[in-house]
Protein backbone atom coordinates (compact mmCIF):
# COMPACT_ATOMS: atom_id res chain seq x y z
CA UNK A 1 0.00 0.00 0.00
CA UNK A 2 1.43 2.93 -0.68
CA UNK A 3 0.84 6.38 1.21
CA UNK A 4 -0.90 8.42 -1.56
CA UNK A 5 -3.59 5.45 -1.48
CA UNK A 6 -4.05 4.92 2.19
CA UNK A 7 -4.38 8.63 2.40
CA UNK A 8 -6.88 8.69 -0.32
CA UNK A 9 -8.73 5.62 2.07
CA UNK A 10 -11.56 6.62 4.36
CA UNK A 11 -9.57 5.39 7.17
CA UNK A 12 -6.38 8.34 6.33
CA UNK A 13 -8.57 10.84 5.94
CA UNK A 14 -9.99 10.15 9.23
CA UNK A 15 -6.60 10.05 10.52
CA UNK A 16 -5.50 12.96 8.84
CA UNK A 17 -8.83 14.77 10.01
CA UNK A 18 -7.72 13.65 13.89
CA UNK A 19 -3.85 14.80 13.71
CA UNK A 20 -5.16 18.31 12.01
CA UNK A 21 -7.58 18.03 14.87
CA UNK A 22 -4.84 17.37 17.17
CA UNK A 23 -2.27 19.93 15.62
CA UNK A 24 -5.40 22.69 16.42
CA UNK A 25 -6.08 21.96 19.55
CA UNK A 26 -2.64 21.94 20.47
CA UNK A 27 -2.00 25.12 18.84
CA UNK A 28 -5.25 26.20 20.75
CA UNK A 29 -3.55 25.44 23.99
CA UNK A 30 -0.21 26.16 23.45
CA UNK A 31 -1.63 29.73 22.73
CA UNK A 32 -4.16 30.58 25.71
CA UNK A 33 -1.35 29.20 27.74
CA UNK A 34 2.05 31.49 25.94
CA UNK A 35 -0.29 34.51 26.26
CA UNK A 36 -1.18 34.08 29.62
CA UNK A 37 1.88 33.67 30.49
CA UNK A 38 3.04 36.59 28.51
CA UNK A 39 0.68 38.82 29.51
CA UNK A 40 2.02 37.87 33.22
CA UNK A 41 5.34 38.45 32.06
CA UNK A 42 4.74 41.61 31.28
CA UNK A 43 2.79 42.66 34.55
CA UNK A 44 5.97 41.32 36.61
CA UNK A 45 8.46 43.36 34.05
CA UNK A 46 6.47 46.60 34.75
CA UNK A 47 6.90 45.73 38.96
CA UNK A 48 10.27 45.31 38.92
CA UNK A 49 10.82 48.05 36.37
CA UNK A 50 8.88 50.20 39.75
CA UNK A 51 10.85 48.33 42.63
CA UNK A 52 14.20 49.19 40.53
CA UNK A 53 13.74 52.59 41.13
CA UNK A 54 12.33 52.38 44.52
CA UNK A 55 15.83 50.07 45.05
CA UNK A 56 17.92 53.08 43.58
CA UNK A 57 15.74 55.70 45.38
CA UNK A 58 16.26 54.16 49.07
CA UNK A 59 20.19 53.67 48.04
CA UNK A 60 20.52 57.37 47.11
CA UNK A 61 18.56 57.96 50.61
CA UNK A 62 20.66 56.09 52.84
CA UNK A 63 23.94 57.53 51.11
CA UNK A 64 22.64 60.90 51.82
CA UNK A 65 22.07 59.62 55.53
CA UNK A 66 25.06 58.28 55.85
CA UNK A 67 26.85 61.62 54.03
CA UNK A 68 25.03 63.72 56.48
CA UNK A 69 25.51 61.92 59.83
CA UNK A 70 28.01 63.87 60.60
CA UNK A 71 26.88 67.66 59.63
CA UNK A 72 23.43 66.46 61.64
CA UNK A 73 25.52 65.87 64.61
CA UNK A 74 27.41 69.40 64.68
CA UNK A 75 23.73 70.70 63.70
CA UNK A 76 22.26 69.15 66.73
CA UNK A 77 25.22 70.30 68.84
CA UNK A 78 24.76 73.78 67.69
CA UNK A 79 21.13 73.89 68.55
CA UNK A 80 21.39 72.98 71.77
CA UNK A 81 24.32 75.44 72.67
CA UNK A 82 21.82 78.43 71.51
CA UNK A 83 18.54 77.15 72.77
CA UNK A 84 19.45 78.58 76.42
CA UNK A 85 20.24 81.78 74.65
CA UNK A 86 16.63 82.34 72.25
CA UNK A 87 14.23 84.75 73.67
CA UNK A 88 11.44 83.76 75.60
CA UNK A 89 8.43 86.07 76.23
CA UNK A 90 8.83 89.91 76.02
CA UNK A 91 11.44 90.47 73.34
CA UNK A 92 11.26 94.08 73.46
CA UNK A 93 12.23 93.81 77.68
CA UNK A 94 14.99 90.81 76.24
CA UNK A 95 16.38 93.82 74.02
CA UNK A 96 16.24 96.15 76.57
CA UNK A 97 17.90 94.28 79.05
CA UNK A 98 20.68 93.37 76.45
CA UNK A 99 21.39 96.50 75.42
CA UNK A 100 22.03 97.38 79.31
CA UNK A 101 23.91 94.50 79.52
CA UNK A 102 26.32 95.37 76.85
CA UNK A 103 26.69 98.97 78.65
CA UNK A 104 27.45 97.80 81.65
CA UNK A 105 30.38 95.13 80.26
CA UNK A 106 31.51 97.50 77.38
CA UNK A 107 31.30 101.09 78.78
CA UNK A 108 31.84 103.73 76.31
CA UNK A 109 34.59 106.11 76.63
CA UNK A 110 33.55 109.94 76.65
CA UNK A 111 34.43 111.21 73.14
CA UNK A 112 35.27 114.95 72.71
CA UNK A 113 35.49 115.91 69.64
CA UNK A 114 36.79 120.24 69.28
CA UNK A 115 35.96 121.38 66.22
CA UNK A 116 39.66 123.26 64.27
Amino acid sequence: MSVTHFLNSDRGKQLMLLVVGALILNGAVVWFYDFAQWESYKANQAKIEGLKTDILSARRLAFMVAQTAGVRAKMQQFIEAHEGTMVNGDQFAWVIREISQLAESQPVANVITQPG
